[in-house]
C-alpha cells in the first residue's frame, strides 16, 4: 500500500482496473472495497500527514471514477484498453485543457465496430430466466445503428411462443435470449431448461449473455457446467 499512500500524498490520478474473472484471482467490487478498508491504515503514514484514513483511499480508488473491468475476451479486452487509454489521455497536459477533443472516445486497431439488426427479429424471453426480461428491454432501447431499428424488434414470451396452444406462428429471424447468471437453470419448475430444449428442438438460435458483475449475479463461466442440465450439454 506504500505506493498508494505516496500517490495520495502527491495527488496523483488513480485509474482503477479490476479482474472480472474470479478464477483468475478476481473479486467483486464489494469484496475489493472491504479488503481495501481492512488493510488501509487508520493513522497517517510517513510523508502524508493529512491522510484522511481508509475513507479517503476508498473514495479515490473506487468512487472518483468507476473502476474498469478487465475481461479476458479479445473484443471486451480491447474495450478495457480503450477505457484505460482514454483516462490516461484525459489526464495528460494537452487533453486536460481540451477534453472536448476526446468526447467521442478513442479508437483501437482491431476493435469491434457497431452492430445493428439487418431486418426484423423476434427475441424469445423466458420469464423464469431472472434478468432476461430486463436485458431484452435494454436491447430494444440500445443503439441500433443503421439496421432496422427498435421498431423491427419484437419481444415475445418464450413459453407462450413455444408451448402456447393458440400461439401465433414464428417467422423471420427468431432467437432465444438466455441470460447466464447465478440463478440460471435453478428455477424451481425447470421452465428455463425446458424452453431452451424446446428452442433447440426447433433449431432456434440461442443467444447467451454472460453477466460479468458479481453484484448483479455474475459467476465464473465454469459454474454453468454444473448448473446446466446434462441433457442440454449433449
Amino acid at each position: 500500500f506504500q505506493e498508494l499512500y505516496a500517490a495520495l500524498a502527491s495527488n496523483r490520478p488513480f485509474i482503477s482496473i479490476f479482474e472480472a474473472d474470479e478464477a483468475k484471482g478476481g473479486a467483486s467490487i464489494a469484496t475489493l472495497k472491504a479488503d481495501c478498508r481492512e488493510k488501509c491504515v487508520e493513522t497517517a503514514p510517513p510523508g502524508y500527514p493529512s491522510y484522511g484514513g481508509p475513507a479517503e483511499m476508498l473514495a479515490r480508488v473506487f468512487e472518483e471514477a468507476k473502476p474498469i473491468a478487465w475481461v479476458r475476451l479479445n473484443a471486451f479486452q480491447l474495450e478495457s484498453l480503450k477505457a484505460i487509454a482514454l483516462r490516461m489521455l484525459l489526464r495528460s497536459p494537452y487533453y486536460a485543457s481540451r477534453p472536448g477533443e476526446l468526447a467521442a472516445g478513442v479508437m483501437v486497431s482491431g476493435e469491434t465496430g457497431p452492430f445493428a439488426f439487418s431486418g426484423p427479429v423476434t427475441i424469445l424471453v423466458c420469464r423464469e430466466n431472472k434478468g432476461a426480461p430486463e436485458l431484452s428491454t435494454e436491447l430494444v432501447k440500445g443503439p441500433t445503428g443503421e439496421g432496422c431499428g427498435s421498431a423491427g424488434i419484437v419481444i415475445r414470451d418464450a413459453e407462450e411462443a413455444l408451448e402456447g396452444n393458440n400461439a401465433a406462428p414464428l417467422s423471420g429471424h427468431v432467437t432465444f435470449l438466455l441470460y447466464l447468471n447465478e440463478k440460471t437453470f435453478l428455477d424451481a419448475g425447470g421452465a428455463v431448461a425446458r424452453l431452451v430444449q424446446a428452442a433447440m428442438d426447433r433449431r432456434i438460435t440461442i443467444v447467451s449473455v454472460h453477466e460479468q458483475e458479481a453484484s448483479h449475479g455474475g459467476v465464473p463461466f465454469g459454474n454453468f457446467f454444473q448448473q446446466t442440465p446434462q441433457v442440454l450439454q449433449q
